[in-house]
């Protein structure tokens, strides 16, 4: 699995198929994980800071082209509210 992130967040193109689907599974509940933060946050029971953090760090991860390639793919099947905050704040801020 290691393999498969390390490599396929930087280039997709070189996995073997069975490796792109561990890759896409793998980014895919990494991102359900990141989602549940915001949902969480949204709801006041998540402190700003922790939720600041997270963020920042799926920030910096969404440059990757591979993982920028799943959140595209998959960005459809989550909360509009959350995809709309990665829009928003995540991906089109300029540090």
């Amino acid at each position: 699995m290691c393999l498969c992130t390390r490599v396929g967040a930087r280039d997709v193109s070189a996995l073997t198929p069975q490796q792109r689907v561990r890759h896409e599974f793998l980014i895919g509940q990494w991102l359900n994980m990141y989602e549940n933060i915001f949902l969480q946050w949204e709801q006041g029971t998540v402190d700003d800071d922790y939720f600041d953090g997270r963020m920042e760090l799926l920030r910096s991860w969404l440059e990757l082209p591979g993982i920028r390639q799943v959140w595209d793919a998959q960005k459809f099947w989550r909360s509009q509210r959350f995809v709309r905050y990665v829009a928003e704040n995540l991906i089109d801020r300029r540090s």
